[in-house]
């Protein structure tokens, strides 16, 4: 299994998670906050800090 851990922030983490999502590769973001990270319905996408909305 491939995993990315993190991106510097939600600008990096849009792009990568897009590029991401044919591979299949889990991505972990400790630090993007933007809504549209976790509105691309990813899979294999995952937040532990709160969205800008929360």
């Amino acid at each position: 299994m491939l995993a990315v851990v993190g991106a510097l922030n939600s600008g990096v983490t849009i792009p990568v998670s897009a590029a991401l999502a044919s591979s299949h590769a889990a991505l972990v973001s400790s630090a993007s906050t933007a809504n549209q990270v976790t509105d691309h319905s990813l899979r294999d996408m995952n937040c532990i800090v709160a969205r800008d909305d929360a």
